[in-house]
């Protein structure tokens, strides 16, 4: 009679190989399909009845050239949402550098002086897009980990996040 701990060489090597490998290890493909790849950079934030998303076509900026920033707000109730803004900019949208134990705000878009005050409604289930041209500015700090952040103006909740990183520009950019 054969011991209960006792097993073929056959049987260690299939449970060795599925371990190790999955069915790969016996020949057929163990990967799965990759997932397609994301045409942007995007992350929500939900707070009071509202959703601000942020959009970056890419994480990694350039100094010297301009990024498309997009920002959608979403009304997600069923009652519409006043937005009493203290300027016409609808968003905002911040670039923050980590200082210590702390952030530090670094650019604000647009500049104060371009705006003026606008309230406006998001109907309920609603939503607004705004897309904003920033350029990269050569002040931007380089070769950090930077935030970019877009929040509705008139609001300080929810603040959409993205991290991002600038490098030096290219010469003659």
């Amino acid at each position: 009679m054969k011991s209960p701990l006792f097993a073929s060489a056959r049987t260690v090597s299939l449970l060795l190989a599925l371990a190790l490998g999955g069915c790969g290890a016996l020949g057929r493909p163990s990967r799965k399909p990759a997932a397609p790849p994301l045409s942007h950079l995007q992350n929500t934030a939900e707070a009071d009845g509202l959703a601000v998303t942020l959009k970056l076509p890419k994480r990694l900026l350039a100094v010297g050239e301009t990024v498309s920033v997009t920002v959608e707000a979403r009304n997600v109730t069923d009652r519409p949402i006043r937005i009493v803004a203290p300027t016409r900019a609808r968003c905002v949208v911040r670039l923050w550098r980590h200082i210590r134990f702390t952030w530090e705000e670094v650019k604000e878009y647009p500049p104060s002086a371009m705006r003026l005050r606008t309230p406006w409604t998001l109907p309920p289930g609603g939503s607004r897009t705004f897309r904003q041209t920033i350029p990269v500015e050569p002040d931007w700090p380089t070769g950090l980990a930077l935030r970019m952040t877009a929040e509705l103006n008139g609001t300080t909740r929810p603040v959409a996040v993205l991290t991002v990183k600038i490098e030096p520009g290219k010469p003659g950019s």
